[in-house]
């Protein structure tokens, strides 16, 4: 009767004739009320008082961990009878919706592939590769492709999820690593054994890429040369930032660059500053630059610092005049110190030919900063930057005389003259050529030495490096019908060095050719290997050893920009305040701050701190 009347009463025993609450014996605590006592009674042992079973069981049910304990019952029920979701669910809302955009993206392609298997018409097309959107109507790229994009025109989110499908290079960051012993057998050691923390495939490594210090570059104990004993496929890369860099430091020793970063650092205190910027605000309101711009140490040539100054110069001289007039003596005289130097003739002279090879050279710097570069584009914008200024070199007459045309008239507005320099029987500290003109002696002693350097320099450390990687841009050719025993003797040689990831040299070939044929029906030639990944995927499919070149090709590194940005992360981040930060908290920090895109959500970390608690 009592059990009948009880229904949460599961279990009695005619032994002990005794009864048990079966949801406080499963799902009930041991010990509750405001004191914390022991449950005993239906809970821990037996109920066997009998003649008080009604007010005791009344009791009990009112009893709150009697009620949670219900409650906990009949939530496992709704959930193995699929009415409700587990709770990891219910608290990874993110998952939940990660699920929900995958299946709304997922959907309509299916259907659309659906449909196509119902009406028994074929999926592909006459061609099918590249962006479904850059379609034109003279080319049938198929029925799947034409459903989906007609589908796209009133589904936003189809519409995003086959614009955003393209094939994206990236670099992450891992770590920071402290390192003691900076010899490069050392260094290398804790790069390998850094990366098996991560369960990374070593035999995989295919490219290494660092500056030029010794440590890491040496060609017998450097860091590339350890590394390359053991992993041979791991070519080694000089950053190209660094080279652009170097070349353009040893081009450029000319008086101008040390005399532009004085000028920067006399108007950087605030006094001072404010003239100029008033300066600037009533002359030149409407000016690109507002500011002088710092020469950075090691991309000097980004920062638009020389452009700054000669667009800035007039406001700069302005500026300069008047705090000569200050009652201070040593800012006064060292204002008129600077305005002497930018009043030389070599100066000026020497700030113009840095800035126009800066335009050139420019370019070149801000496309390797961009992720998705490869060595053919970098080789090819080297090229190119090093065309152009040898032409200016064979017609440096005329190049050098417009140049001087432009200085002689902004002299004039400045009231100085294009001399040049006393020259002496005898002279080692400077070029002393003995020649009539003035345009032609600082064409001799500035602009041609400049032009001749700066070609050498790019040649050296960019052109002459091109035999390493030739090979690899066999997989982009200029002009496909160009199949000669040359390009077959390159694939053999890919066959040969990436054995690892070919399956046979004859495949390769195979694949060579009908690679070659299928460009040669492309109106536009790939740009380059991304380009290449993402345009004709389609057609990539059916060469898996030449997709693999061109993955290994748009994977090289090509700079270390991005790993070098990190450390002005770590500047940012590890302040006197956090002098004594350990390792973990500092890398954990600086993964928060870096991949901000790949934060979890908040109940990620719940749940991870309740797991961790419960083991």
């Amino acid at each position: 009767m009592y059990i009948n009347e009880c229904w949460w009463i599961c279990a009695f025993s005619p032994t002990i004739n005794g009864a048990f609450c079966k949801n406080c014996v499963l799902f009930g605590p041991k010990f509750a009320g405001r004191a914390q006592q022991k449950l005993q009674s239906l809970v821990l042992t037996s109920f066997t008082k009998w003649k008080d079973a009604t007010e005791t069981f009344n009791n009990h049910q009112n009893n709150k961990y009697h009620i949670n304990a219900e409650q906990t019952i009949y939530s496992l029920r709704s959930i193995k009878n699929g009415e409700s979701m587990d709770i990891i669910r219910i608290i990874d809302t993110g998952k939940q919706e990660l699920a929900l955009q995958n299946r709304s993206r997922l959907t309509p392609i299916i259907d659309a592939i659906l449909v196509c298997g119902i009406q028994g018409i074929a999926l592909r097309g006459h061609r099918d590769s590249g962006a479904i959107f850059d379609n034109d109507n003279n080319n049938n790229d198929g029925n799947l492709r034409a459903i989906l994009r007609n589908r796209s025109l009133g589904d936003p989110i189809l519409r995003d999820n086959l614009l955003n499908c393209d094939i994206q290079i990236l670099e992450e960051f891992l770590q920071f690593i402290p390192v003691v012993d900076m010899r490069g057998e050392a260094l290398a050691k804790t790069i390998l054994l850094n990366l098996e923390k991560y369960k990374l495939n070593l035999n995989l490594i295919r490219g290494q890429g660092y500056d030029g210090a010794p440590a890491m570059s040496a060609h017998l104990n450097g860091v590339k040369a350890h590394i390359l004993k053991k992993y041979s496929s791991a070519i080694y890369v000089y950053c190209a930032s660094h080279s652009l860099n170097l070349a353009i430091s040893d081009s450029c020793a000319l008086p101008s660059i040390p005399i532009i970063s004085k000028i920067y650092d006399f108007f950087k205190y605030p006094k001072r500053s404010d003239v100029l910027n008033r300066t600037i605000s009533k002359n030149a309101p409407e000016t690109h630059h507002q500011k002088l711009k710092k020469m950075c140490p090691t991309r000097w040539v980004l920062r638009d610092s020389v452009s700054a100054f000669i667009e800035l110069e007039e406001m700069i001289r302005i500026s300069l005049h008047e705090i000569t007039k200050w009652q201070d003596s040593n800012v006064s005289s060292e204002a008129i110190s600077l305005l002497n130097s930018i009043d030389q003739s070599e100066f000026i002279i020497a700030a113009s030919c840095i800035n126009k090879l800066f335009s050139y050279s420019s370019i070149l710097c801000r496309n390797l900063q961009k992720p998705n570069l490869d060595l053919v584009q970098v080789i090819d914008l080297a090229e190119n930057i090093y065309e152009q200024v040898d032409e200016i070199r064979t017609n440096v007459d005329e190049y050098f005389h417009n140049i001087y045309v432009d200085i002689e008239s902004k002299a004039q507005i400045y009231d100085i003259s294009i001399i040049k320099p006393r020259l002496a029987p005898r002279q080692l500290m400077r070029c002393n050529v003995n020649i009539g003109s003035t345009e032609d002696y600082y064409k001799i002693s500035i602009f041609i030495p400049f032009l001749d350097t700066f070609l050498s320099q790019i040649k050296v450390r960019f052109l002459d490096k091109k035999e390493v990687f030739a090979n690899l841009q066999v997989l982009l050719p200029k002009d496909p019908s160009s199949f000669s025993h040359g390009t077959i003797n390159k694939i053999k040689y890919l066959a040969k060095f990436y054995s690892y990831d070919i399956d046979s040299e004859i495949n390769l070939i195979s694949e060579f050719e009908l690679w070659y044929r299928y460009l040669l029906r492309l109106p536009i030639l790939p740009e380059h290997a991304n380009d290449a990944l993402n345009r004709c995927k389609d057609i990539l499919a059916q060469f898996p050893n030449i997709l693999k070149l061109f993955y290994i090709l748009a994977c090289l590194p090509i700079t270390t920009c991005t790993n070098e940005r990190t450390f002005s992360n770590l500047r940012r981040l590890k302040t006197y305040l956090r002098s004594n930060t350990s390792e973990s908290r500092l890398n954990g920090l600086a993964l928060l701050n870096i991949h901000r895109d790949l934060v979890p959500r908040q109940t990620k970390f719940l749940i991870h701190w309740q797991h961790s608690h419960e083991n």
